[in-house]
């Protein structure tokens, strides 16, 4: 993922100015920062259910949390090639190591 987050106090300036009713592009203009990014961190805290004025005993690590929780374990177990094949599979003719990672 990592694309690099901003600063809490960033984020928290993005809410308080949509609050008093700015739109994201003055919102963007105003903190330096792309609409895209303004619009990425709206919908987080709509999703997370934040609003300002944020509640004052809201830490930014609390905060973060929410804004930013930890993803989902992957369901998706698949498993692991029998990499002592591969090889073997690879001298056959007609063979690309791209078709055995399609296959798998």
């Amino acid at each position: 993922m990592p694309r690099e987050r901003l600063s809490m106090r960033t984020i928290r300036e993005v809410l308080r100015l949509k609050q008093q009713g700015l739109s994201q592009r003055a919102i963007a203009a105003s903190c330096r920062i792309s609409d895209s990014t303004v619009r990425e961190y709206l919908y987080r805290a709509s999703s997370a259910g934040i609003a300002w004025p944020l509640p004052d005993d809201m830490t930014d690590a609390v905060l973060d949390q929410q804004l930013f929780p930890a993803p989902p374990p992957s369901s998706d177990a698949r498993p692991l090639p029998d990499w002592s094949k591969v090889p073997v599979e690879l001298r056959r003719s007609g063979v690309t190591l791209f078709l055995l990672w399609e296959e798998y």
